[in-house]
């Protein structure tokens, strides 16, 4: 690159400073800053820009994250303060529930049924012997006593109503070891099974249709009045 002196016009190599002839001093041109462009400088930004985002998210995960725990003060305060307290109830709404308790009847017993006998007699059991109520409060609850144990009795011994595919399950298993010729018989048609009391013992009864061969060779079709109890056929009438 050449350099031409703006005094005497002297015409040099640069980079000098100084003109060769009059001794002039040129004017210092600035250098021009190369931009890094070196792997570890970008390196270097990368990580910058990801430390700069993770700060920015983790700002506004706080934020999220107190609006949320404001949010669910907010709601518990509320709800405290719906939850108004409630008092005990009195001994004229237990007699009246106890003594529609008493007339409690279903088809099948679940746990959950005992819940709402549960709210009943542990109040009653609760009552002091020096409140007034103290003698018709242990009357009551003896009855309601009464009522639930042979229910909870029924519900172990019964076991859940079969459905259609235990049913199947219990006649197989029972009638595999008492037909002659089990393999060549047919179930024609069967009932749901519904419950039913002999001399006061509780089963479940399906009438099994049964298409089988006799003592003669010969096929048959009878029905069959199968007693269950948890899941097993207990007992067949008609076979």
């Amino acid at each position: 690159m050449k350099i031409q002196c703006p005094q005497c016009h002297q015409t040099q190599n640069a980079p000098a400073q100084f003109c060769s002839r009059c001794g002039v001093q040129f004017a210092v041109q600035p250098v021009k800053k190369k931009a890094i462009t070196t792997p570890a400088a970008i390196a270097l930004l990368c990580l910058g820009l990801c430390g700069f985002c993770a700060l920015i998210g983790k700002l506004g995960d706080t934020n999220v994250n107190q609006t949320n725990t404001r949010t669910d003060l907010v709601g518990n305060l509320q709800a405290n303060i719906n939850a108004a307290p409630t008092s005990p109830p009195t001994f004229a709404e237990l007699k009246q529930k106890g003594e529609q308790l008493l007339k409690f009847q279903r088809d099948e017993y679940q746990q959950s049924d005992f819940q709402q006998f549960d709210e009943v007699m542990i109040p009653l059991q609760a009552i002091s012997k020096e409140d007034k109520n103290y003698k018709e409060a242990q009357r009551l609850n003896k009855k309601l006593i009464d009522k639930t144990a042979p229910m909870m009795a029924e519900m172990l011994v019964l076991g859940a109503r079969p459905s259609e595919i235990e049913l199947k399950l219990a006649f197989n298993h029972y009638l595999r070891t008492r037909l002659n010729d089990y393999d060549s018989s047919e179930y024609v048609d069967y009932t749901p099974a519904y419950k039913v009391y002999v001399k006061k013992e509780p089963f479940w009864v399906s009438i099994l249709s049964l298409r089988a061969k006799n003592a003669f060779g010969g096929y048959i079709l009878k029905d069959v009045k199968m007693y269950i109890r948890n899941k097993e056929v207990v007992l067949a009438d008609g076979l």
